[in-house]
């Protein structure tokens, strides 16, 4: 025998919102010391990783939340790194001279200069499709 359509859960009519499950202040909670990772956020509200998601980016004020934790995670291994080169560690002080300190020349990036009497190079590049060459 069919089920009656009046037994059936029923999504909610267009322009109707299920409610939330979860309100703006217990997301925010959540997100607060989570360091702006979402499996933390959504163990803490028991519920699965695009749940979540869907719900911090549902409010302005939780998205805001989820960047400043993810800022204070990087502010704090910035503390850690700077931790290290004080205590001389020569991977880190490397590490550290080839991404903040290219601009005085510490990279590992080798740069070519095509340039003639500091002007650039004038011509035409044409790109030859041998697709066409092949028989």
């Amino acid at each position: 025998m069919a089920k009656s359509v009046s037994s059936r859960k029923r999504k909610p009519s267009a322009g109707k919102r299920a409610p939330s499950r979860f309100t703006k202040a217990k997301v925010l909670a959540a997100v607060q010391g989570s360091g702006g990772i979402m499996s933390s956020i959504a163990a803490r509200l028991d519920c699965d990783w695009h749940t979540a998601a869907k719900y911090v980016s549902m409010y302005a004020e939780t998205r805001a939340a989820l960047d400043m934790e993810a800022e204070r995670l990087l502010d704090n291994a910035e503390g850690a790194l700077h931790n290290l080169i004080a205590q001389g560690d020569s991977s880190m002080i490397r590490y550290f001279l080839s991404t903040k300190g290219k601009k005085r020349g510490y990279s590992d990036e080798k740069k070519v200069d095509i340039t003639t009497n500091g002007k650039e190079l004038m011509g035409r590049i044409e790109i030859v499709d041998k697709t066409d060459l092949v028989q």
